[in-house]
């Protein structure tokens, strides 16, 4: 979902904290210009944010003022003090032939960055990186999951505040299916992520009814999102039930 000239909406992009602070970090673009040209280009950001200035640096044009595709080093990206979170990223991009001229701006992007403490873990799948691949991290599932584990910095911490965020879901949108045997609704066969989502939103989905495998496997998807390795198990005795502390269910006072 890379931004192109006139596009309006945000594009998404997401980094990982842990690998970002031990490797240099580019972007890739890919620029017009006059063929068979050399200009300095930059790109300053409108307001502070993580990922910080580019440039200045040259930028080649061949014959058919194509720059093809360059790599842009990150100056100072400050994705270790970001934590877990979703940023706004704008830069106003300018350029200029030799150094005393003055910069000229030629456009502004605005990007949706998503900030996660390492790379997604399974049901996420960073290949093959292709259309059909719908276990790529999807970028409305890592809005739900950092805005959840907003403002944290391991896994045990996003973990945790996911699984309360989840729990605290307003407007009765979930609540635990006992009434009618608890059977599973969003996640047996198959976790169907979509429909959740638009449960999150305000829509049906699959209605309100979850239970422990529902909520389980919503928590482990989400925070998995942002770099957890969570998974999904069962206790239980075939035989003899056994006594469990008192708990309170989802979407019961």
């Amino acid at each position: 979902p890379e931004w192109l000239t006139g596009r309006i909406a945000q594009s998404p992009a997401a980094y990982a904290i842990e690998e970002a602070t031990t490797t240099t970090v580019f972007i890739e673009g890919r620029f017009r210009g006059e063929p068979n040209s050399v200009v300095n280009i930059r790109a300053v950001p409108v307001a502070a944010h993580v990922l910080g200035p580019i440039g200045p640096l040259s930028i080649g044009f061949d014959s058919n003022g194509d720059s093809a595709p360059v790599r842009l080093r990150l100056r100072n990206p400050n994705f270790i003090l970001a934590g877990v979170d979703e940023h706004e990223v704008r830069w106003v991009w300018s350029e200029r032939r030799n150094e005393l001229d003055a910069w000229v701006p030629f456009a502004e992007t605005s990007h949706r960055i998503f900030t996660v403490l390492r790379t997604p873990t399974r049901p996420w799948l960073q290949q093959p990186f292709v259309n059909g691949n719908t276990q790529l991290p999807w970028a409305d599932v890592l809005q739900v999951a950092c805005v959840w584990a907003k403002g944290t910095f391991t896994v045990r911490d996003a973990a945790s505040q996911i699984t309360l965020a989840l729990f605290a879901t307003e407007d009765e949108r979930l609540r635990y299916s006992c009434a009618t045997g608890a059977p599973s609704n969003y996640s047996f066969q198959e976790f169907d992520c979509s429909a959740f989502l638009e449960r999150l939103g305000g829509g049906f989905g699959r209605g309100p009814n979850v239970n422990c495998s529902d909520c389980a496997t919503i928590v482990s998807t989400f925070a998995n999102a942002v770099g957890c390795d969570l998974s999904q198990s069962r206790m239980f005795n075939p035989v003899t039930p056994f006594a469990v502390n008192s708990l309170q269910l989802i979407g019961q006072l």
